[in-house]
């Protein structure tokens, strides 16, 4: 007679036991909150958890379904719960998606059935407060679809959100006013709030309504008065009417900038429809004009890029059921079957090929963000080539395999990186292997080495997951070492992170240090969009040049940063979605 041998889980020590659970390839988030449902034990362990991927969240609340959404890293969804309303709540009132597993393009039932009550309003939020319990993270996006009912505001008030980053209204109907008053009122946005929806005239209401830092109207909805009454550092007004907003009133506002105090105000734009014909501006009358120079100011401004819609060629065996489908961003979550039918060919690859260049002949753009997912059998690298894109800002390269010199080498042959490259891929020695890179370079996966870094010319370089072995703190201060001593004015940032195996990190620094001083540079540097570092903790050096630099180390003592101050204004742009280091 045999029995079913069990492992005693819960007798492991703690840290075998946090390594287990934290482990993707045996529980995924919803496996871990159906553990934390068995016992107060149970619940307590996975609120102890340390270093989930789980960052923030995200919530939808549209007419037909509530969404909450796991969020990884910047906008990396990595789970999904949907709380259907209406006529399908009686047949999948609850439903999961994880992206991790192999059904990723598939809803299935939520095992969360702890959760469930009476009706979907009330078991998306026992949902949601049981999780800020569990998991308490910040939330990034709302996106409210408002209705005739009011449904959508009282299950805000229901959630109890005080806070988020970026939150956007959608609604068919005009929007009135002491509807806008009281979600500004319950939710305090850090960042930005988008307005697709039409406005009740008056807007902003009130002089003591505080808005976010950047405003969008989508929806032409952006009059003069409009513009001129709101305080806020970034408005984007989009799809304006000729007969609303004027050139003329572009300029009214330039003048009146020109002519205050105002330190803070950083960007407007104006975007007219179609039917407004050929614009013109006449500044000239106004102001001395100036030519670019590269010495004086920077060549680019970022308005924000934002997806509205998708098209995904499946690879496989789904290619022959599921060809290419289709989202739209402000139109749910579900993925549909493309209209697009005549770009398909025979195969997948040839079709993504087609697809591409009939979009890139009907509507020219540059392209933003490339990530590619390396394989075994090279079928990334075959599309890569065949879509022949010569220019992008930003290129991810993942890969659980080792990277050959060969297959980097044609990669950046093939494209010119212009802004950053980030390798989540291990790399074959010898790296950079002669080649040029973009001016930054990021290590994910703790490949950088003392040589690495000594080799690569860039601007910036971020090193992250490091393992002593291969770079120490002594490498550090090399590094900074031979900075001093040179007359190098390319150089700006290198970032050292090391793993929670190489213990505190200590600097020994032979060189004359400096408080921080608020008059003589700034307080923060910028990593990304959402991870910054406050400096006032570090120590400045300054080069004989009189060029200042600043070394810090975080205060859990596994990272360093090495920042040289080319300009040394205090001015920092908060994007209020940011998290120090």
């Amino acid at each position: 007679m045999s029995t079913k041998s069990q492992f005693p889980l819960l007798k492991l020590p703690w840290v075998a036991l946090e390594y287990l659970l934290n482990n993707n390839q045996v529980l995924d988030i919803f496996d871990l909150i159906n553990f934390s449902f068995i016992s107060k034990r149970c619940y307590r362990i996975v609120k102890l958890l340390k270093q989930r991927e789980l960052r923030a969240y995200d919530v939808k609340i549209r007419s037909n379904f509530i969404d909450i959404d796991f969020i990884k890293a910047e906008t990396k969804v990595i789970a999904r719960w949907k709380f259907n309303l209406g006529e399908e709540w009686k047949t999948n009132p609850f439903m999961q998606i994880c992206y991790a597993t192999k059904t990723s393009d598939y809803w299935v039932p939520a095992r969360a059935l702890h959760l469930l009550t009476d009706d979907p309003v009330s078991t998306a939020v026992n949902s949601f407060r049981y999780l800020m319990d569990l998991f308490p993270r910040p939330v990034d996006d709302i996106i409210i679809d408002l209705d005739g009912s009011n449904q959508s505001k009282r299950i805000i008030k229901a959630f109890g959100i005080d806070q988020c980053e970026i939150l956007r209204i959608n609604n068919k109907n005009k929007m009135s006013k002491s509807d806008v008053i009281e979600i500004m009122k319950t939710v305090k946005i850090k960042e930005s709030i988008c307005f697709d929806v039409d406005l009740e005239s008056g807007f902003p209401y009130e002089n003591g309504m505080i808005l976010p830092p950047r405003v969008h109207l989508s929806r032409g909805q952006a009059t003069r008065e409009m513009i001129f009454r709101m305080k806020s550092p970034f408005i984007f007004a989009w799809d304006c009417e000729i007969t609303k907003i004027t050139p003329d009133d572009f300029n009214d506002f330039a003048i009146r900038w020109y002519n205050s105090t105002d330190t803070s105000f950083q960007t407007l734009v104006v975007n007219w429809n179609k039917a407004s014909g050929n614009l013109t501006l006449n500044i000239a009358t106004y102001f001395d004009l100036h030519k670019y120079d590269e010495k004086r100011r920077g060549r680019y401004v970022r308005s924000e890029l934002e997806a509205i819609g998708r098209w995904k060629f499946n690879l496989g065996e789904e290619f022959e059921t599921k060809p290419l489908v289709q989202i739209y961003d402000n139109e749910g979550d579900d993925w549909v079957l493309s209209k697009a039918v005549q770009l398909l060919t025979d195969d997948p690859e040839s079709s993504v090929v087609t697809a591409f260049r009939y979009l890139m002949a009907l509507f020219p753009r540059p392209v933003w963000d490339f990530t590619l997912n390396l394989d075994e059998f090279n079928q990334s690298e075959r599309i890569y080539r065949l879509l022949g894109i010569l220019h992008c800002e930003v290129l991810r390269i993942n890969g659980k395999n080792k990277m050959s010199k060969i297959e980097l080498l044609e990669i950046m042959k093939v494209t010119k990186v212009n802004g950053s490259i980030t390798l989540n891929v291990d790399l074959e020695p010898g790296f950079p292997y002669g080649n040029d890179l973009p001016p930054r370079t990021d290590f994910l996966r703790g490949q950088a080495t003392r040589k690495m870094i000594f080799q690569l010319n860039l601007c910036s370089i971020f090193a992250w997951s490091c393992e002593l072995s291969k770079i120490t703190p002594n490498d550090f201060i090399d590094f900074v070492m031979r900075w001093y001593n040179s007359n190098d004015t390319s150089f700006q940032m290198l970032l050292v992170n090391w793993t929670e195996a190489s213990g505190d990190v200590t600097l020994n620094i032979p060189l004359d240090i400096y408080a921080y001083d608020e008059k003589r540079r700034g307080r923060y540097v910028r990593l990304n969009r959402k991870l910054i570092f406050d400096t006032s903790i570090g120590m400045d050096i300054q080069r004989k040049d009189g060029l200042w630099a600043t070394i810090a180390t975080t205060p859990n003592s596994k990272s360093v940063i090495f920042n040289v101050w080319h300009c040394s204004s205090t001015d920092f742009i908060f994007n209020g979605v940011e998290t120090c280091l």
